[in-house]
């Protein structure tokens, strides 16, 4: 099941009893967290210069 929120999509089972074959491990769940943390990053970082370009055309009200 997966649950879409804008650009971001959330993957999991939401309440089910997990398979253990769907489980990651401490080290997977670790890159995750970073890839993750990396790419929110980005996306802020590009939000943020968008958002002081509309200002300084006068874009922005």
């Amino acid at each position: 099941m997966a649950i879409e929120i804008g650009k971001l999509v959330v993957r999991g089972t939401f309440g089910d009893v997990a398979r253990n074959d769907a489980t990651i491990s401490e080290d997977e769940l670790r890159a995750l967290t970073q890839r993750l943390r990396k790419e929110f990053r980005e996306i802020i970082s590009k939000e943020i210069a968008a958002s002081e370009q509309r200002i300084k055309e006068g874009m922005l009200s």
